[in-house]
């Protein structure tokens, strides 16, 4: 589907025992179009949240993708909890990712 600026858009999973994962909702915003570097991107917001366990982990901030074909340029947000493998327990963190 072609996106435009103001579209909202949800992802609701649902838990699954086999691969060891929980409920969670993700909602969506096309906030701009935006030039990033030679790349043409629409930057999105997004708002990740497990709606279950013992440290449910969530994600906000923003990703800017690129309209060409669909790959990530940029991304800063925020993690909590988040199950890292090799990590003693649940990662919060402050994260950019920037393609160069």
């Amino acid at each position: 589907k072609v996106l435009n600026v103001g579209d909202t858009w949800e992802n609701i999973t649902k838990a699954d025992k086999k691969l060891g994962t929980v409920s969670a909702t993700a909602k969506f915003k096309v906030e701009k179009a935006e030039k990033i570097g030679s790349f043409d991107t629409l930057c999105i917001s997004y708002d990740f949240k497990e709606s279950e366990g013992s440290d449910p982990a969530g994600s906000t901030g923003k990703v800017w993708i690129n309209t060409a074909d669909g790959s990530m340029v940029k991304l800063v947000g925020e993690w909590k909890n988040a199950p890292l493998p090799g990590a003693p327990g649940p990662i919060s963190a402050k994260v950019t990712i920037d393609r160069i």
